[in-house]
């Protein structure tokens, strides 16, 4: 969905939080961590959840409810010393989902959107949304007329791979119900993205990721370690599309698209990508690229 004027407006939400962003939020580039941001995203979710279904429902030892897919736009920059503040408005409810918009805005602009499903989690599998909880967020239900559809991003997965990471699970990626955490899983695909923005960082240039389109497979407690598999499937003028799928013993647990912009750091402008760069890429490229 293409971002509305009415999302940068902090008035238009029904749930806002402000926080101050924390020095361990920093990435290498000095600014708020695309994971920190959506972290912000997550809280603002989580509090409008809570409104509805009540003070104790951020935990839950039968349904859990969890994203099926998160579409996020970074405007802008979020930076150290000023607080944030996110905000959230549920739109729509359906049989199997519901769908949260939130933002997070930094002196008074609007610094990205997000978009998200969310479903219904128990044992192994989805299920559809009980009777009880389409109810009682009903009461906290602010539609938006002649809103774009959000569907559930279920596609193929390549049969190889350019690039492949294994990772280390830990405790602290567990979350309040012993499943792996959203934020986790965020920064398992992160991973992903870490190699290629080495490369052009080392080729002198800054990057933003413009978008990150997220979907979610699983939620079970992690049996074994998690391994990420990326590769570059779009090199356009200025930007990379890069695609990222996390797994563990075999089975996906989330995929991930993002689009990286290259920027001139003294401009701070998008700058294109040049044959040189495109080589050092190269080992990261789907075959088809």
């Amino acid at each position: 969905m293409r971002m509305q004027p009415w999302q940068a407006e902090p008035a238009e939400y029904d749930v806002a939080i402000t926080r101050l962003p924390l020095y361990a939020h920093l990435d290498t580039e000095r600014h708020v961590n695309n994971v920190s941001v959506l972290e912000f995203h997550l809280e603002a979710r989580l509090q409008l959840m809570m409104k509805g279904l009540g003070a104790d429902s951020w935990h839950s030892d039968g349904v859990r409810l969890r994203p099926l897919r998160t579409v996020t736009q970074f405007v802008e920059q979020v930076h150290y010393g000023a607080p944030v503040t996110a905000a959230a408005r549920l739109v729509e409810i359906g049989q199997s989902v519901f769908r949260i918009l939130s933002a997070v805005f930094q002196n008074g602009r609007c610094a990205g959107v997000q978009d998200c499903l969310m479903g219904a989690w128990v044992g192994s599998g989805w299920v559809e949304l009980p009777n009880a909880v389409k109810t009682a967020l009903s009461a906290v239900l602010h539609p938006v007329a002649g809103l774009e559809a959000l569907e559930q991003e279920r596609g193929t997965f390549p049969s190889s791979w350019p690039c492949r990471w294994p990772l280390v699970s830990r405790y602290a990626d567990l979350d309040s119900d012993r499943h792996l955490g959203e934020l986790a899983l965020y920064r398992y695909v992160e991973q992903a993205r870490a190699r290629p923005i080495y490369t052009l960082i080392e080729g002198g240039l800054g990057v933003v990721i413009a978008r990150l389109d997220t979907a979610f497979y699983r939620w079970d407690a992690m049996e074994a370690d998690p391994g990420v598999d990326s590769g570059i499937h779009r090199v356009g003028n200025t930007s990379l599309g890069l695609a990222a799928l996390t797994s563990t013993a075999g089975t996906p647990l989330v995929t991930a698209e993002a689009v990286i912009v290259l920027l001139d750091r003294e401009t701070g402008r998008p700058t294109s990508v040049t044959p040189a760069l495109r080589e050092r890429l190269q080992p990261m490229l789907f075959a088809s690229i």
